[in-house]
């Protein structure tokens, strides 16, 4: 499997609050995970590192791995919690977590937030996770076009994160196949770049750096107002 993984805090912002995780283990495993944190000044930083270093803590070999993921976001929320119970200045900071275990014919995957996780498969982009917000919630329901969703004022508004009380992961499984791309994109990436661009610049020639570096370069061309990220592997 080959993997690759980009992060540029974008044209807009001072630092990037996005987190990543590239993770191989034995027999060909490998966990991936976006963060994007949020929070004034370095409290988005903390966050989304608090999320991404409690996934270190993955065994690979217990068995339920989506149990242990949703585990691991609970007490990355507790971390953030404690941080921010010793440092008022550090209040509202919370993060994205969107993770994926790739381990034989598998893709297990654990979702809280607005980054996102596609699957490029026979030339076709298929999303495979929804945002916690309003917007995709009516995109959900078929309520608004996915232009809308794209433009919605509300869709850096999130219901659900990680390190902001109760919340509710989205998880799931995806059968892997040789051949299929999967990407991990903080929204950075998809608030800028309409998926159609997207599965165009994953479909061309050439190496798997080659389509990341092209994603990031569209989501500049567009205004790159976000940090932005990306993690793939080609399955």
């Amino acid at each position: 499997m080959d993997v690759f993984s980009i992060t540029h805090k974008g044209l807009k912002r001072a630092d990037n609050q996005d987190r990543f995780l590239v993770r191989p283990y034995d027999q060909g495993a490998w966990l991936l995970a976006v963060a994007d944190g949020m929070g004034g000044e370095a409290a988005g930083d903390q966050a989304a590192q608090c999320a991404i270093d409690r996934l270190r803590d993955f065994h690979p070999g217990a068995e339920a791995p989506v149990a242990q993921l949703l585990t691991l976001y609970k007490l990355a929320s507790t971390d953030i919690y404690e941080r921010v119970r010793k440092d008022n200045n550090l209040s509202g900071m919370g993060t994205t977590l969107t993770a994926a275990y790739v381990n034989g014919e598998t893709i297990h995957w654990t979702h809280v937030g607005d980054s996102r996780i596609y699957l490029l498969t026979g030339g076709e982009l298929q999303r495979i996770t929804w945002d916690h917000t309003l917007p995709d919630t009516l995109l959900k329901e078929g309520d608004i076009t996915p232009e809308e969703a794209r433009n919605h004022p509300a869709q850096n508004m999130l219901l659900q994160c990680v390190g902001c009380g109760r919340f509710k992961a989205s998880t799931g499984a995806l059968k892997r196949r040789k051949g299929d791309l999967l990407l991990l994109s903080s929204d950075g990436l998809h608030h800028e770049v309409p998926e159609g661009v997207i599965r165009e610049l994953l479909g061309k020639q050439g190496s798997l750096e080659e389509r990341l570096q092209a994603l990031i370069q569209a989501a500049l061309e567009a205004g790159g107002r976000d940090n932005i990220t990306v993690v793939g592997a080609l399955l």
